[in-house]
């Protein structure tokens, strides 16, 4: 099944997706440990463990930065072939983040920096297509 994103209103949400990203933001800078943002922001750890990889705000600033989501078979060496990719366009790696695997399949984000690449997101997302035990990839955010 392909990830599928929604930019929706915070209004309509449960205060702490907001709460999630205000936490990781204060991390992230290094202003505050994950214990100290979360007792800040008033979620349990847990909350912020779920959903810090899920939830995030838009931000037009990005640059060249592109985050993939990738759907793979749970085997020794699909994540290595995925880097590989990565790593022949010239393109820095900025952040991984995988979950547990479910059902034999894993799911990974890649979040890079295309700055010091001359190719376009669209041609990196074709060279993926093929790869053994990579079942899919989607563009998060580009």
């Amino acid at each position: 099944m392909e990830e599928k994103f929604l930019i929706v209103n915070t209004k309509v949400l449960p205060a702490y997706f907001e709460q999630v990203v205000k936490a990781d933001e204060m991390v992230t800078s290094g202003e505050m440990s994950i214990s100290q943002a979360c007792a800040e922001m008033n979620i349990s750890r847990s909350t912020y463990y779920k959903y810090r990889n899920k939830v995030f705000r838009p931000n037009r600033d990005y640059g060249k930065k592109s985050i993939l989501a990738f759907k793979m078979i749970d085997e020794k060496g699909v994540l290595n072939r995925i880097v590989q990719v990565i790593y022949d366009f010239g393109i820095n790696i900025i952040s991984i983040n995988q979950g547990m695997p479910i059902r034999n399949y894993a799911f990974v984000t890649i979040t890079m920096d295309l700055s010091e690449t001359s190719a376009e997101l669209e041609e990196i997302i074709k060279s993926f297509k093929g790869l053994n035990g990579l079942k899919s990839v989607t563009i998060v955010s580009e």
